[in-house]
Formats: structure tokens, C-alpha cells, sequence
């Protein structure tokens, strides 16, 4: 069974600010999982990187085998926004 979300030692910043560093997890396809950190622990940024609406800086982020920065552009090109 291949991974649903993956991420590999994935970072991000915003100027100086670390939002995520070097975060690694894996979830399984049919997986439950969530992210409980509090505020400012860069949760948004990891729900954002999922989906594709942002890039990381470093590392790779994969949905279903996928890149879902990829996916994300493809289909606002494809409905039009």
C-alpha cells in the first residue's frame, strides 16, 4: 500500500522566520492522522504545502505519489482562475 502524504525533511521560511524545519512524516493511504502543535507551530504551513497552494524551500512534499504544488496550478489553469 503506497503513502497518502509524505513529507521528507520538508522546510519552510517566510524571511527570517522558520516555519517549518526539517519535517519528516509519513501517513498511509486509508490513515488518520492530525497536526496538534499550538499556535505559530507552522501548521497552516504544512496544511497549505498538502494541498499545493505553497512550494517548499527544501525537501519534497508528496500527495499520493504525487506533487501536489503540480496538481494545484493545473487546476486553476484548467477552471480558469
Amino acid at each position: 500500500m503506497s503513502d497518502a502524504l509524505v513529507f521528507d525533511r520538508v522546510s519552510k521560511r517566510y524571511g527570517a522566520t522558520s516555519a517549518l524545519q526539517q519535517v519528516t512524516l509519513q501517513v498511509r493511504r486509508g490513515g488518520m492522522f492530525r497536526l496538534i502543535r499550538p499556535d505559530g507551530a507552522g501548521r497552516n504551513t504544512a496544511n497549505r504545502l498538502a494541498r499545493g497552494q505553497l512550494r517548499a524551500d527544501h525537501g519534497q512534499v508528496g500527495v499520493v505519489g504525487g506533487d501536489p504544488g503540480r496538481g494545484h496550478r493545473l487546476r486553476i489553469a484548467v477552471r480558469g482562475g
